[in-house]
């Protein structure tokens, strides 16, 4: 055997460089480790559980991060700090690239199992939908759509007597009856942002005579089990200050935008905004329904008013535009001027006939309106002479004479009417012209003492007189 000394210095053989025996349990932590940022990399894009949602960017930035560190693994032997620098820098620099999602807010809706449409809207339209056929409605919103103090939420009320055949209905070419809670605290949204839980709201129908129709809103984990929100409007209702001849009508401090769409308003678009009331649709209802509550150039609502044709529109579309109107009287007040000086005496009528609808919304909407044209007669720019007279004469009509109005009104349920028009009478009553407030005593006191009225058969109505009567204004 040769002696390695006496070789050449270009015949030395060359050694393999030692293998560390800790190899293989190094590339079996390498492979795990690129392994588990692949699934977490997975988890963040793919993952369905709206759970998680909130934790996809952390989950994202920590799973790359793995990647990157499992490639970079033999530097780590080396040199420690500068791969944890590495690190760090690398953690930084996804979480600039890859920004963590809005914060947003599910909602559910316990009770719509059988609901067929659903809409929510705060300033804008939340989104809304169902899992599954059997279960309720869900709406998700994110943060910055959770704007202004209240939110709405409209829906279609369910049959009250689902068909028991097989046979799958064609869909229902009616205009949707929609219920609406309106005035709910946007706090009930921004108290749940980024709660995996979320918002957790329940519709229930009011099982009481004198409220039938009506539905409440609830929320679960609230101390005291009170509904919120307000039924029959999606603004809130405003309490009603006495507004003598000093005192201008009060404006709301936000300030609301006309639709684009209806810049040069006109009876085209009128016809197009009724058409819109009409479907079928519940989202398109309400943004028209919305374009009507927001309009406040005279001229606008007056065409609006001016293509109502009392009677032969839908009920239901005749009860969005009440709705639409009030909504707008409790945003700015001095937009009853710009409709009661729009409105006949046929659509005066129709609206008094309204009060006795069945449809609580309707009638509800309907004695509110009036209420707000009787009390603009002592706004220092409300309604006059003959516009006014008009309005008051409407009201009293089926006091004046009753067997008459009762014969030409035969589809209208005349007690609702009175008994609201007392309600509307009532809420103006200390807003009403001195010289009004007595024609309206006259007239009450007249049919008060009738043998119509005093058959037994109105004994609310008559109440609700005495109650009229003996109310105390302040003096102005």
């Amino acid at each position: 055997m040769s002696d390695p000394a006496n070789q050449c210095p270009g015949k030395r053989e060359k050694r393999l460089p030692r293998i560390p025996a800790q190899i293989d349990q190094t590339f079996a932590a390498i492979v795990f480790a690129a392994l588990c940022g692949f699934a977490l990399v997975g988890l963040a894009l793919f993952g369905t559980a709206w759970h998680a949602a909130h934790f996809r960017w952390p989950i994202l930035v920590v799973g790359l991060a793995t990647i990157l560190g499992a490639l970079g693994a033999q530097v780590v032997v080396r040199y420690k700090w500068l791969a944890a620098s590495g690190a760090a820098a690398c953690v930084i620099l996804l979480a600039q690239i890859f920004r963590p999602e809005v914060p947003f807010v599910y909602g559910h809706l316990h009770g719509t199992e059988n609901v067929p449409q659903v809409t929510v809207r705060g300033q804008t339209f939340f989104l809304a939908g169902k899992v599954s056929q059997d279960l309720h409605w869900q709406f998700f919103a994110r943060s910055e759509w959770l704007t202004g103090d209240t939110f709405s939420i409209r829906f279609v009320e369910p049959s009250q007597a689902p068909s028991s055949s097989s046979v799958v209905s064609p869909p229902s070419t009616a205009t949707p009856r929609p219920i609406i809670i309106g005035c709910i605290p946007m706090t009930v949204l921004r108290e749940r942002v980024l709660d995996p839980a979320g918002a957790d709201l329940t519709l229930r129908r009011v099982e009481e005579a004198e409220n039938d129709g009506e539905w409440r809103l609830y929320q679960a984990g609230r101390i005291s089990n009170q509904p919120i929100g307000h039924f029959g409007n999606p603004e809130c209702p405003v309490t009603r200050t006495s507004l003598g001849a000093k005192t201008s009508p009060v404006r709301f401090a936000w300030p609301r935008l006309f639709s684009l769409a209806f810049a040069q308003t006109d009876r085209g678009d009128a016809a197009d905004l009724f058409r819109n009331l009409a479907t079928t649709n519940l989202d398109i209802q309400t943004r028209a329904l919305s374009d009507i509550s927001h309009l406040r150039d005279p001229a606008r609502i007056s065409a609006i008013v001016s293509a109502w044709q009392p009677g032969a529109a839908d009920l239901n579309v005749e009860g969005a535009l009440l709705v639409a109107w009030v909504g707008s009287i409790r945003q700015d007040r001095s937009t009853a001027v710009s409709i009661g000086s729009s409105l006949s005496p046929e659509q005066l009528s129709r609206i008094v006939d309204l009060m006795g609808s069945s449809d609580l919304t309707v009638r509800r909407n309907a004695t509110e309106l009036l209420s707000w044209l009787l009390q603009s007669g002592s706004w220092p720019a409300g309604l006059r002479g003959e516009r006014y007279a008009s309005v008051v004469g409407a009201v009293l009509a089926p006091f004046v004479d009753p067997s008459a109005y009762d014969t030409t009104h035969e589809q209208t349920n005349k007690g609702n009417v009175r008994f609201n028009a007392l309600v509307a009478l009532q809420d103006a009553r200390c807003d009403l012209p001195v010289p009004t407030r007595g024609e309206v005593d006259a007239a009450l006191s007249a049919f008060a003492g009738t043998t119509y009225a005093t058959s037994g058969t109105l004994p609310r109505v008559l109440a609700s007189i005495a109650r009229f009567r003996g109310m105390a204004c302040p003096t102005r």
